[in-house]
């Protein structure tokens, strides 16, 4: 026998636990923001990859483009 799913309100979704994984709501669904349900980046990731694309941009000038994936 299939269970149907009742879509999640918008209250309910901000009443989820908080954890490393950001979900967005869609759909009535809570769907994790990364494929295979891998971490969320945490701050010190986001902050060296800032930090690099700085570095690497102003490195690059006239040489090429530098972009974050």
């Amino acid at each position: 026998m299939t269970q149907l799913k009742t879509p999640l309100t918008w209250e309910e979704f901000l009443a989820l636990p908080q954890g490393d994984i950001i979900y967005e709501l869609i759909d009535g669904e809570a769907i994790p923001k990364f494929k295979n349900d891998e971490m969320s980046p945490k701050f010190f990731h986001s902050s060296v990859t800032g930090a690099l694309f700085l570095l690497l941009s102003t490195w690059s000038q006239a040489k090429g483009r530098v972009v974050i994936e």
